[in-house]
């Protein structure tokens, strides 16, 4: 319960804080806004207080009562009262239903995805519902249980201890918050995640029928966002089968649907994509409220947006790069009489992100950027051709590329305004096709992701005008929406319909991580076999090394730990090299506290747990696990 007043009180708080900064929007913008931004905003009110007080319910508390009290200063009855009015006299519009109707089109596809991403199945076991967030989810679990019952705060790395945590947290730390008012991890993940889509959904149609002026513009972002996908489609039809993971290899296809690749798996780009859409409508209507001569309202808009900006490196880095970029070339494109609110948008903005983005910069993925043109286009060492670079966007992107490039060229159908706003977001197509900005050059899908929600609005701008251009408009406009979807809306449809649950943590597994929690002291450091699900993250502790893939896209050299590892847990096997001192001097300069002999350091290793009895302390033995303590001298 207190955890879902907090959430409630910084949702109250953003909502309140739009009137009282004077920001022109319509109530259901002021509601998106709200959905998008509260559960950062009640991240950063948690986090702020735990750096003196560490986590707890006291600090839930405290930053609840925080919001608590700032919305109920600044919050009206009657202004709640003109938008609760103003909400429902829409909604009984036709466009209002019709906007309503996006909307739950949009989270009917969105929460049954959300939903799966972390449950429990027969017996305890714990499993997710997608592929693609097999590895991932126990990530962002294993940052949240460590803030929640491993008091990591100031944050270490949960996989790879000893070192400061320069991943985006703070979309795992406001799980962490409600986790510790007594919500289930599943609950905890689910419902700010839903939340936030719906406010991106909501600020994306907003933007879109602010920009056209067609109310039939503000229905389609979100949709399309959720069923983007490439063309292969286009290979299934012509083969009568969809095509094998093999032959989308075979032609580099390697963008995926957005929710299932994207929206779920990186609850940073997710929670960052809402705030960057905040952004791009505040400066929107700042732009309109300056072409209407109220220079003191477009002043308002952009500060907020620079407020709003400088809360996005721990939740979204990719993000606040993106527009760190944006901002000044949209500046620059537009009157210099805005000059000097622009300048407070990047005083406010500088303030906030400064210690963020020192605190980022402690890590080692920021030396991985490097030159790749083509991006993924060619093979790894090969170099791709102009040729080959078309056709690698042509089956990645389908028609959105050619459609968004259309709506900007031929504004005067269209009847898009400010083009040089829309330009702008296509630095972060043009950018991550020359230059890789991490250790995986994959990652770069979180700024065409970007790129992607941004130019949906243009996008959704020449449809709508489409459909009003006769017969043959509409036709095109269909033929449009049905390239756009079709391989995406297949990718969903069998995530929800066929694909099987994948196993994360079966109930033994699950048991042994309850008793690691119960059985030591929050910050204790766990040696295991390196894997995406171990015992420390569900229990929320540190590991010495985990899953190799998240590390080595991190821009962490995990290799001298792995090798160490590896002779460690190979000494225990029947016949292996090694002395109880020797393997006492490892564990007591690494800083182990707790070694962990389970089924998969068997199978790799064919460790056993009978060589650490003289040695060290036996903390349990449950089921195939046996943990022990390293006694301190």
């Amino acid at each position: 319960m207190i955890g879902a007043l907090a959430l409630l009180a910084a949702a109250l708080l953003t909502w309140s804080a739009t009137h009282r900064a004077g920001l022109d929007l319509r109530a259901g913008e002021r509601i998106g806004l709200a959905c998008g931004l509260a559960p950062a905003l009640l991240g950063w009110a948690v986090y702020l207080p735990s750096l003196a007080l560490g986590l707890g319910l006291l600090t839930v508390l405290l930053g609840g009562a925080a919001l608590a009290a700032a919305a109920a200063a600044s919050g009206r009855a009657d202004e709640a009262r003109r938008d609760v009015v103003a909400l429902a006299s829409g909604l009984r519009t036709r466009g209002g239903a019709a906007a309503l109707g996006s909307l739950v089109l949009c989270l009917a596809l969105a929460a049954p995805v959300f939903r799966e991403v972390w449950f429990e199945g027969p017996e305890g076991a714990l499993f997710t519902g997608t592929a693609n967030n097999l590895g991932d989810v126990v990530l962002h679990v294993g940052i949240a249980h460590a803030f929640a019952f491993g008091e990591n705060v100031p944050p270490e790395n949960v996989i790879w201890a000893g070192e400061p945590l320069v991943y985006p947290f703070l979309p795992d730390f406001s799980a962490a918050a409600l986790l510790v008012s007594g919500w289930e991890t599943g609950p905890a993940l689910f419902v700010p995640s839903i939340g936030v889509a719906a406010g991106l959904f909501v600020l994306l149609g907003a933007l879109a029928r602010r920009a056209s002026g067609r109310l039939i513009a503000g229905l389609l972002p979100g949709p399309l966002l959720l069923l983007s996908g490439g063309a292969q489609f286009a290979l299934a039809l012509a083969a009568g089968a969809w095509p094998d993971p093999a032959e989308l290899e075979a032609r580099r296809i390697v963008w995926k649907n957005p929710l299932l690749s994207l929206l779920v798996t990186q609850r940073a780009t997710l929670f960052g994509l809402a705030l960057i859409a905040s952004v791009a409508l505040l400066v929107w209507r700042a732009l309109d409220a300056d072409d209407a001569g109220e220079p003191r309202r477009a002043f308002r808009g952009l500060l907020g947006a620079g407020w709003i900006s400088g809360a996005l490196p721990l939740v979204f880095p990719h993000g606040f790069m993106a527009l760190a970029a944006v901002l000044p070339t949209i500046a620059l494109l537009h009157r210099r009489r805005l000059w000097p609110a622009w300048g407070a948008l990047g005083m406010a903005a500088g303030v906030l992100s400064l210690p963020q983005v020192l605190w980022i910069l402690r890590g080692g993925a920021a030396g991985a950027i490097r030159w790749l043109p083509g991006w993924m286009a060619a093979a790894p060492g090969e170099s791709a051709t102009v040729g080959g670079f078309a056709g690698f966007w042509a089956w990645n992107l389908g028609l959105t590329l050619p459609l968004a490039a259309a709506a900007l060229l031929a504004r005067r159908f269209s009847g898009l305004p400010r083009a040089g706003f829309w330009w702008a977001w296509w630095l972060w197509f043009a950018l991550p096709c020359l230059v890789a900005f991490a250790p995986w050059a994959w990652d770069n899908t979180k700024l065409f992701a970007v790129w992607l929600a941004m130019s949906l609005v243009p996008v959704s701008a020449l449809l709508a005008r489409l459909l009003e251009a006769g017969w043959r408009g509409r036709t095109a406009a269909a033929l449009a929406l049905a390239c756009l979807t079709l391989s995406g809306a297949r990718d969903v449809g069998h995530a929800l319909l066929f694909e099987d649950d994948y196993l994360e943590y079966d109930a033994e597994a699950r048991d042994a991580a309850l008793r690691l929690r119960s059985a030591t002291l929050p910050g204790a450091v766990v040696l295991e076999r390196p894997h995406w699900a171990q015992l420390a993250q569900l229990a929320g502790r540190r590991s010495f090394i985990g899953y190799p893939g998240h590390l080595w896209s991190h821009g962490i050299d995990y290799r001298p730990r792995e090798v160490e590892v590896e002779a460690f847990y190979r000494s225990l096997a029947p016949g292996g090299a090694g002395s109880d001192a020797e393997r006492r001097a490892f564990l007591t300069r690494a800083g182990i506290d707790v070694v962990v002999v389970g089924p998969r350091e068997r199978s790799a290793y064919g460790s056993a747990p009978e060589p650490l009895r003289s040695a060290l302390s036996p903390l349990f033995r449950l089921g195939p696990y046996s943990a022990f303590a390293v006694r301190q001298d």
